[in-house]
């Protein structure tokens, strides 16, 4: 059976809340025979959610930008691409609200 490749998308990784242990849970808790994650974040900081993210192996890719519209917005956003065609998600989960709207421009 082929893996389903599940792409994560979290605006911070910065503090320890709900959002960010329900993520931990959720990656871990997929059946690694099944399933391949990998988590993208807009900011990312030293914790004991990171660590464990960190310690499961999980690829992470940590886009460091202020404004989608600028030079490094753009430089950024290749590395994402970079990683969308390497990767190969067929899932994207963007796991906070206001990704929603994004998330979509960014599958297609």
């Amino acid at each position: 059976m082929e893996r389903i490749n599940i792409l994560f998308i979290i605006d911070t990784l910065v503090e320890v809340g709900g959002t960010e242990k329900h993520l931990l849970q959720l990656v871990n808790g997929l059946n690694k025979t099944r399933f391949s994650c990998a988590i993208c974040t807009f900011k990312w900081g030293e914790n004991a959610v990171t660590a464990m993210i960190r310690k499961s192996k999980i690829p992470i890719l940590v886009l460091s930008m202020n404004k989608i519209c600028s030079y490094r917005g753009l430089r950024e956003g290749l590395k994402l691409l970079r990683l969308i065609k390497g990767f190969k998600p067929d899932i994207f989960n963007p796991v906070v609200s206001n990704l929603d709207y994004h998330s979509h421009d960014i599958a297609t």
